[in-house]
């Protein structure tokens, strides 16, 4: 097992521009061609927030550089009427499509992130008014069934540090329930799942059922069966001899499919983590501590290819794992999710190391 060691961000650092933190890298070096979006700069805040108190010196210097620049990024991406853009030029230019639930999501995350982790009073009042502005603009949300379970999370983030508004808490309710729509309408004996494919960010869905089940009021009596069944199928498809194999983005799974191990992706493995954790706290006897470490074990060689996916010296996560082979590039998604998974770690200093 990996020992913890001070997590480099010089390639977090190296993939800053001026407007905020490049999504995607050739190699080490960022793709300028395809610019920035929200999404990633939403991931920034949220990680470098909850990171900050295990960093120093350098480290400690370039996430205040980082978090001010990802910051100043979304409050630029949002508009008088509480929309968003998500992608930008690297020239700054903003662009107008492909404007998604997700984004919206993780953005409200980020708010969270600030509101009770922050120590900016500027900063906590912006992100109070763009979360209530989100907020009042929140239908998008309500057909991504990945932004409902991200947002049931945020706001049990946020009902552990103040109550719930009326609002916020009918949002939560509406997310809780279409979470168990999607389930009516897929899930079977055989496929106890949401979806009739599994894909990308598996574990957030029954990570939102989880999140239903500690702030809803009066919880549906079905959430629990729910999160029950979808994680132990989630854990059996996923865990296999004490290795955490993900879904591969080459295929995904589907009903009466195979799972598909090819092209491994880092998100899959912060998602993973970030669930179990969460998980054993809800309920230690649903799984043990030795499966909750295999998602970031996954980073350092327990993994179908035996290789090293990030390193934690360089500050780089590779952003994907092949058949035999990584994916050499090292984009932000992928370094944003090893990061992630750091924090969640470093939460947990009683999970054996």
């Amino acid at each position: 097992m990996k020992q913890e060691q001070l997590l480099s961000l010089a390639h977090f650092e190296h993939l800053l521009g001026e407007y905020g933190l490049y999504q995607h890298a050739q190699f080490l070096e960022p793709r300028l061609s395809e610019g920035y979006c929200v999404d990633d700069n939403a991931r920034a805040v949220l990680v470098l927030i909850r990171l900050f108190p295990y960093l120093d010196g350098m480290n400690a210097n370039i996430a205040s550089r980082g978090l001010a620049l990802c910051w100043k990024f979304l409050l630029d991406a949002t508009r008088n009427d509480g929309t968003m853009y998500n992608f930008r030029t690297a020239e700054g230019v903003w662009l107008t499509h492909d404007i998604s639930g997700d984004m919206y999501a993780r953005v409200l995350r980020a708010c969270v992130a600030v509101i009770t982790c922050d120590t900016d009073k500027a900063r906590i009042q912006q992100a109070r008014e763009l979360l209530d502005k989100i907020i009042h603009n929140i239908d998008s949300i309500y057909i991504a069934p990945r932004a409902c379970a991200e947002t049931l999370i945020t706001f049990r983030d946020l009902a552990m540090h103040e109550k719930l508004s009326q609002d916020m808490q009918d949002i939560a309710q509406e997310c809780a329930n279409r979470l168990i729509a999607e389930w009516d309408q897929n899930a079977s004996q055989e496929w106890p799942w949401f979806e009739h494919v599994m894909t990308y960010a598996n574990a957030i869905l029954p990570h939102g059922i989880l999140a239903a089940l500690q702030i809803i009021s009066d919880p549906d009596k079905k959430l629990e069966h729910i999160l029950r069944r979808s994680s132990n199928f989630l854990c059996t498809t996923t865990i296999r001899e004490h290795m955490f194999i993900p879904i591969g983005n080459s295929s995904w799974y589907r009903k009466n499919g195979r799972p598909s191990e090819y092209d491994q992706q880092p998100i899959e493995a912060a998602t993973m983590l970030d669930f179990l954790i969460d998980l054993r706290n809800w309920d230690q006897e649903t799984i043990s501590s030795e499966h909750v470490l295999l998602p970031y074990e996954w980073f350092f060689g327990n993994n179908t290819a035996q290789l090293e996916v990030a390193n934690n010296i360089t500050g780089t996560c590779y952003d994907g794992l092949h058949d035999g082979a990584v994916n050499e590039n090292c984009g932000a998604e992928s370094l944003l999710s090893y990061m992630w998974a750091e924090v969640r770690m470093r939460q947990q200093p009683t999970l054996a190391r």
